[in-house]
């Protein structure tokens, strides 16, 4: 089944990532993580893939390994700080949902818009 929400958020001040949960024939549930560009994402952007479950510092592993967090979180350039610690708690908790439920065989959640208002999936 697929669930569709309309957006209901001024996506201006955040960035947009994705979080895909799936299972492989090979490894078992994993975890996919990136920046969402729409379909130049793999083209730009190098996204991370772990096993679940995921710990804290597999989670921020899989964040700093996709993207520069020093300049994008800490509010440089002019933007407004963005909660790393809100990102690092879904990505854990999505990771251990496809790892605990079988039955689920493929989650994605695009758009993950991370704001300074807090973490929204759309």
């Amino acid at each position: 089944a697929k669930l569709l929400a309309p957006p209901q958020e001024n996506r201006i001040h955040g960035l947009e990532f994705f979080i895909d949960a799936k299972r492989d024939p090979t490894f078992g549930p994993v975890i996919v993580f990136g920046l969402s560009l729409g379909g130049f994402a793999s083209l730009l952007t190098k996204p991370s893939v772990e096993l679940p479950p995921l710990t804290e510092r597999l989670a921020r592993g899989m964040i700093e390994e996709s993207i520069d967090v020093k300049n994008i979180f800490n509010g440089e350039e002019g933007r407004s700080r963005l909660d790393v610690e809100r990102l690092v708690e879904v990505l854990i908790r999505v990771s251990y949902l496809i790892a605990d439920f079988p039955e689920i065989e493929f989650l994605d959640i695009n758009p993950v818009l991370l704001s300074p208002a807090g973490i929204t999936a759309l």
